[in-house]
């Protein structure tokens, strides 16, 4: 099996869990709300536990044929620490607004800041 849906009692969709390497073993989840994608999950070194975390809004006046949400910004856990730690915000256009890290998973994000000696020219 390479995804499973669940749905609420209402039959709304509530959650897809996903196999996406096709092995058997679910390793990124999609939650919905009202049908829509709200956020996702996944477990992208293979050890049981997600370790990257998008996030989506909804896109009201969206075309036809294009998703009904938009990414809004994507964190991820870079020491296996079991918490995000570094985090993407997003512009309206998709591309990367700011980057923010939180050390120690906190929920206390800060901009995260490049040393000087990384911008100078070479």
């Amino acid at each position: 099996m390479d995804s499973q849906a669940f749905y609420t009692a209402a039959g709304q969709l509530e959650r897809i869990e996903i196999s996406t390497k096709r092995d058997g073993r679910f390793d990124r989840t999609e939650f919905y709300v009202r049908n829509v994608l709200v956020r996702s999950q996944d477990d992208t070194n293979g050890d049981g536990k997600p370790d990257k975390w998008d996030f989506y809004a909804p896109r009201l006046a969206h075309p036809q044929g294009e998703p009904a949400y938009a990414i809004t910004s994507t964190e991820f856990d870079d020491s296996k620490a079991g918490h995000p730690e570094r985090r993407f915000i997003y512009a309206p256009d998709g591309t990367v607004a700011r980057v923010e890290i939180d050390p120690q998973g906190i929920n206390a994000w800060e901009p995260m800041r490049v040393p000087s000696s990384r911008l100078a020219l070479k």
